[in-house]
């Protein structure tokens, strides 16, 4: 997986789905400009305004 020219070494293909604005999931990370989000559930996030990114799961709100 790729975010623009940039590998995602950590990606799982096989779950890997582009959420809105620069936010991506697999079946174990979410990402956010195809970084690892330290500590977000990927069960439970999901993007609160893409224009602006902000994002939360179930127990942290995240801001870029």
């Amino acid at each position: 997986m790729f975010y623009f020219s940039d590998l995602i070494v950590t990606a799982d293909a096989a779950s890997f789905r582009p959420l809105d604005g620069p936010y991506a999931t697999d079946a174990h990370r979410v990402y956010c400009m195809g970084k690892v989000i330290d500590g977000a559930d990927q069960a439970t996030f999901r993007v609160l305004n893409a224009a602006f990114e902000c994002s939360a799961d179930a127990k942290r709100a995240y801001y870029r």
